[in-house]
Order: C-alpha cells, then structure tokens, then sequence
C-alpha cells in the first residue's frame, strides 16, 4: 500500500512537472491596433489585439516533453493533425510518443496552428473548439478551427 502512495506521488509529480509556467496578461478591452490586411487598401484594414478577458499564456516555449506529453493523453483523430513527421518524436508500436533523446527540453517545432489551439485546450481541460476538415479543388485537405 504505501509503495502504491508514494508512486501515485511520484505521478503527479512528474506530470506537474510537464505545465509550463504561466503569467496572466490583463487590460481586457484594451482598444488594440489596426493592421492592414494582406497589404491590401486601408479600406480593408480591421483591428487586431483587443481582448475582452483575461487570460493565461506560457512563460517560454512549449517543450518536445510537454507536446510528448499532450500527445500520449489525445485521440487517435487529434494525433493524426497534431503529429508532424518532421517533430524530434518518435511514434512506439504501441501508438503512443517518445521524445528523441535530447530534445525533451528543447522547444517543440512544426506545430500547426490547429494542433496549438488543441494543446491550449488540452491544457485548459476544455475543450472550446471543433475542426471542419475539408479537401480543396487542389487535393490538400484544410482544415478550419470554429468555435466562439
């Protein structure tokens, strides 16, 4: 029983270990600014910045340990979007992740923005968004965050 407790403990440790550190950003309504879109006509300008809460966001890069760790927790349907060949990951037998040797506390890379939007969620624990996937006329498949 008490060799259960103290792995339990050390459990959660090490997945304590794995939340990046955050800094709440407040202002909410600040007023923003106005960014010209695509280089396109002032007409076409539209204001970016302005949020109308507080929130949290991480400190420092996320870490090849952490997404490892995002993945290993997510569904089949999320690993397919949010694993990229190209990560310093590799992919056991057993479906699951581990980091390459070396790179657990370096920043993770080829992160698209839909997968950054489900980790932020899987990190939050809510689940907020759901993604429309489609294949355009020139056979890439898209896929599009909705959501409030």
């Amino acid at each position: 029983m008490m060799r259960t407790a103290i792995l339990a403990i050390v459990l959660t440790v090490a997945c304590w270990a794995q939340i990046p550190e955050m800094k709440t950003i407040g202002d909410p309504c600040n007023p923003g600014i106005v960014v010209p879109f695509g280089g396109f006509g002032k007409d076409e300008a539209f204001p970016r910045g302005q949020v109308d809460y507080t929130y949290r966001i991480g400190v420092t890069e996320v870490t090849y340990g952490q997404y490892c760790q995002f993945l290993n927790a997510s569904t089949e349907l999320v690993k397919s979007f949010a694993f990229n060949p190209k990560m310093n990951l590799t992919r056991q037998d057993d479906g699951t992740f581990k980091v390459d040797p070396g790179w657990e506390n370096r920043p993770a890379a080829f992160v698209s923005r839909i997968a950054a939007a489900e980790y932020c969620n899987w990190l939050s624990k809510a689940t907020v968004y759901a993604f429309n996937t489609w294949e355009r006329p020139d056979g890439k498949t898209h896929r599009r965050i909705e959501g409030p």
